[in-house]
This record gives structure tokens, C-alpha cells and sequence, in this order.
């Protein structure tokens, strides 16, 4: 494909290039967010399992 370099179809493809990448940091961001909401769950898991292993270790 040979596009010149100010011609309407270089336009077109530059334009659905950018809408391109602006969807996939969209997605990508989308996907960043709910790994740090899954680690935040899984610290939040840690934490509990370490103070019931706190508290059955007092008991003993």
C-alpha cells in the first residue's frame, strides 16, 4: 500500500490509527485498574489470614 504523504487516505489511516490507540489505552487502563483492584482484595486477604495466625498463635 503506497500512500502519499499528504493524500486524504494518509489522513483516514492516520486518524483510525490514533482512534485505535486511544481505544487501547482505554482498555488497557480499564484492565490496570481492576488488576489493582484484585491485588488491593488479595492484600486485604493476607492481612486477615495473618491476624488469625497472630491470634491462634497467642492461644497456644
Amino acid at each position: 500500500m503506497s500512500l502519499k504523504p499528504h493524500s486524504t487516505e494518509m489522513k483516514q489511516f492516520l486518524e483510525r490509527y490514533e482512534e485505535d490507540v486511544k481505544k487501547f489505552k482505554e482498555e488497557l487502563s480499564k484492565k490496570v485498574d481492576s488488576f489493582e483492584e484484585r491485588i488491593l482484595d488479595l492484600e486485604t486477604k493476607v492481612e486477615r489470614i495473618e491476624m488469625r495466625l497472630k491470634k491462634s498463635k497467642g492461644r497456644r
